[in-house]
């Protein structure tokens, strides 16, 4: 209900309001255009995190004030605020544009506060960290009298001190030498009120600062661990690819014409199709096993590598077909490999050209 009320408070009430809160004197709520005052707001409600640095109090071209609403953009989604800043408008200083927004924003603040006013807050000081220091112009300087209607809720407290200013502002130079005693005599009732009142309001203020900074520690590093685990991912995918691309090769070269069905083959397909590593590794011992017995029984001795080259010999002058002449000589060719050029100085050479010259039967 507060948020409604305060959604359509008039313009006078929304600079008085901006005025006593950020120590300003601006007299048209279309000064609020190039959004350095909403900036500020949210520094004074989330201190630290607005960079102030970033925001430009005397921002007056287009590029200066878009830049204002992108440092206001990224608290609103910093924080979770459900508000975009229809920018275009915005900045061109229409009355209606700019009242509906602070409008808005005066509801945002009372939600937030729950009518309580900010402690510990210098609005001066933070402006000077600005990109272009504190603003210049009708605007700055110290805020104009204190409305009628407590700009912070309208508590009891707010609103005597602010009457006691106005009565004690407006006196005669004959007067003015007597200010100091008629503060002093003034000052008890609203220093008993700010003394019931001022622990529990700073209080308030304190556990809600401190629970802003926690959250945002807590996002940034929530994003950093999902940013990592992003990482991890991606190269742990590339990684699988690529292997998947080795593997699939393997699988292909084995179904081709010349080695399917091979024992070497046959051994890999089943290690690659093993639904385990434990049956894989099984597979791989079986085939290194079986592999090496076929190796073992193989003819490799020396002394039989004579009678082999005898016997390939028979076979080729005895009129054996091309075929059997084929098998033969490859085979004695595996018993003599160690010494081929040997074997060709006796005239195993001629003898093949000769047998490669016979008809086929």
């Amino acid at each position: 209900m507060a948020a409604a009320e305060a959604y359509f408070v008039g313009r006078s009430e929304l600079l008085s309001w901006i005025n006593s809160t950020l120590g300003l004197r601006i007299n048209k709520v279309e000064e609020t255009a190039n959004g350095a005052v909403a900036c500020q707001l949210m520094d004074a409600l989330f201190p630290g995190v607005v960079p102030m640095k970033k925001v430009d109090f005397n921002a007056k071209n287009d590029y200066d004030m878009i830049n204002n609403y992108k440092v206001l953009q990224d608290v609103f989604n910093k924080l979770g605020v459900e508000k975009h800043c229809e920018v275009a408008k915005l900045i061109k200083g229409r009355p209606l544009d700019n009242t509906e927004f602070m409008q808005w924003f005066k509801a945002y603040w009372d939600t937030t506060t729950g009518g309580q006013p900010i402690a510990d807050y210098d609005p001066a000081a933070r402006r000077q960290l600005c990109k272009t220091g504190a603003l210049r112009g009708s605007g700055s300087g110290p805020a104009a009298a204190a409305p009628t209607r407590s700009a912070m809720g309208g508590t009891a407290a707010s609103t005597a001190g602010s009457l006691q200013r106005r009565i004690s502002q407006p006196v005669s130079y004959a007067t003015k030498g007597a200010l100091p005693a008629a503060g002093a005599a003034a000052t008890p009732t609203g220093a008993g009120t700010a003394a019931r009142t001022g622990g529990k309001k700073k209080l308030i203020s304190s556990s809600a600062r401190t629970s802003v900074t926690s959250d945002s520690d807590t996002i940034e590093r929530l994003q950093e661990e999902v940013s990592s685990w992003r990482v991890s991912a991606e190269t742990a995918t590339k990684e699988k690819d690529f292997y998947y691309s080795k593997l699939r090769a393997i699988e292909l070269l084995c179904n081709t014409g010349g080695v399917v069905g091979s024992p070497v083959a046959k051994a890999v397909e089943d290690i690659l199709y093993a639904a385990t590593q434990e049956e894989g590794e099984a597979c791989l011992a079986a085939a290194i096993a079986e592999l090496e017995a076929a190796g073992g029984a193989a003819p490799a001795d020396d002394a039989q590598q004579p009678e082999g080259i005898e016997q390939l010999q028979q076979q080729l002058q005895g009129g054996l077909d091309l075929q059997q002449h084929e098998e033969a000589l490859q085979g004695g060719l595996q018993v003599a490999h160690g010494e081929e050029q040997g074997y060709a100085a006796q005239g195993v050479g001629q003898q093949v050209g000769a047998a490669a010259a016979m008809p086929v039967c």
